[in-house]
Formats: structure tokens, sequence, C-alpha cells
């Protein structure tokens, strides 16, 4: 059905396109399999697809499917922010699909460590190599939109205990963390800083818990440990920020927006509460 319904939207748009761009179709197609599942993030695909045709962007170009990975997850944080629970134990496997690789791009380009993509298992352990190796590192870039939270926390220790800067451009959700972590912390201009609660899908509960559910005496028992839990995350969130000498009433507000949105502080603010140096 949603394959029929975008190339029905094709067929209206006088817009050709070449056998390469479809075979760029059935790749992404492949590799994104919330695409005919999730409608709210269907819908705003197709959505967001009329606005790429409007702009003249080609039809399922590299171009095209850049932009639209990029718009889906900004849109949809949520959705590729794992809970930290996951990393437990290797033999769960909760996106086949998708190679860790294949969602961030770590590399190094003179005295600058450059960081472009999600946060994701396996992140924390390219850092310690790469800053071994390399001496010379004294900055690092960030390109992300976020990603695991205990994965974040120990690549900020890291940076700590290189004392290396940070620099950002769009950086979103623990990305931020990690940016907080530098010994200078600064923000291109015409870019944003993105702040929102932490999040673990339903599916992904349902599956831990029934991975681990000789741990609990019934679904109220994990609950219950699930409360804690989540509260004990929040105070470590919280206690970071107030380490690296945030103001305090800036750090509550970082909880403000809800795990499906994002709060996009003013440069002005970001300074004032010493998020940022400059």
């Amino acid at each position: 059905m949603i394959r029929i319904l975008i190339f029905l939207i094709i067929i209206i748009s006088p817009i050709a396109i070449n056998s390469s761009n479809i075979e760029n179709f059935e790749d992404w197609n492949e590799k994104n399999k919330w695409f005919g599942e999730n409608e709210e993030m269907t819908n705003h695909a197709l959505e967001f697809q009329l606005e790429l045709l409007n702009k003249d962007i080609e039809i399922y170009s590299s171009e095209y499917f850049n932009l639209l990975d990029e718009e889906i997850l900004i849109k949809f944080p949520q959705y590729f922010s794992n809970n930290p629970k996951h990393e437990e134990n290797d033999n769960i496997n909760y996106n086949d699909d998708v190679k860790q690789n294949e969602l961030y791009n770590l590399y190094v380009e003179g005295n600058n460590l450059i960081l472009e993509g999600l946060i994701e298992t396996g992140l924390y352990e390219e850092f310690k190599i790469i800053l071994k190796e390399n001496k010379n590192i004294n900055k690092l870039i960030l390109k992300s939109k976020g990603g695991l939270v205990d994965e974040a926390f120990n690549i900020a220790d890291l940076i700590i205990d290189y004392n290396i800067d940070t620099h950002a451009f769009d950086c979103y959700s623990m990305c931020a963390t990690i940016l907080l972590a530098g010994n200078k912390k600064t923000l291109e201009k015409g870019y944003k800083i993105g702040f929102h609660r932490s999040y673990w899908e339903a599916d992904d509960i349902k599956d831990y818990y029934q991975y681990y559910i000789d741990n609990y005496e019934d679904e109220f028992d994990f609950m219950s440990w699930l409360v804690d839990d989540t509260q004990e995350d929040v105070f470590r969130q919280l206690q970071f920020l107030l380490e690296r000498g945030v103001d305090p009433l800036f750090a509550i507000k970082t909880l403000r927006a809800e795990s499906d949105g994002m709060w996009y502080p003013r440069r002005s603010e970001l300074l004032n509460s010493n998020f940022i140096n400059e």
C-alpha cells in the first residue's frame, strides 16, 4: 500500500525518475523498516517528499534521501534513541537490519576528531582507540542527533580525561552531554543545541522485560524497578550538568521538552548558563 501511495505521488509529479534512483529507493526502503509500519513517521515522510519536489530536489537521489533522513531524525529522535539497557547483553539484537557502523562516522582531520551520526554501541570503544593512537587531537567536532545514554556518558568521561575542546554544529539529545564534557565548548553560528527527556520505546521495554523476566517477581515488580531506574538516569544527567558548572535553573529546563519534542535555547541563554563558552 505504501509503495503504491508513494509511486502515485511520483506519477502525479512531472519529475522523471531514472533506474538508478529507483534502486536508491529500494536500498533506502530496506534499511528503514519504520517506513510503511509507523503511520506517523510514514505520513510525515510523504509530506516532506512533496516539499522536496517543490524545491526541485531530484526524486530518490542521494541528496533527496540525505535530506529525508535528516528530517526524520530531527522530527522523531525518540525512534533512534535506544535505551542503554539494551547494551547489557550482546545476545539481544534489536535492529538486525542496520549495522552499527552505518549509523555514525568517526574520523580524524588534522588535530580534530569528527563525529557525524548517532551515538550507538561501539562508538565509545572507537573513541578510546583513536584518542590513544592520535595524541595530537585537541578538539572534537560534533554533528549528531543523539543516541545511547550510557555510551554518551562514557565518551564524555573520555573527553574530560583527555582535556579536549568540543565544537558543535547541530547537536541534539545525548550529543549535548558529550559537548558539555569539553574543556572549551563552542557552537557554530547558525546552529542549535537541542534538549529533551530520555526515551525508551514501548516495544523495547517489552523485549527487555521478556528477556530478563526471571529477574522479577511479576510485571509490577518490573515496573517498580523501571520507575526507580528512570529517576536514577534523571539524577545522573542533572548531576553531570551541575558538575560541569551549568546554571541549576538551566539544568532543570533541559528536561522541559517531552521525549518526542525538542527544546532549542537561544545562544544567549546557552552562554549565560555556562553551557557553552562562545
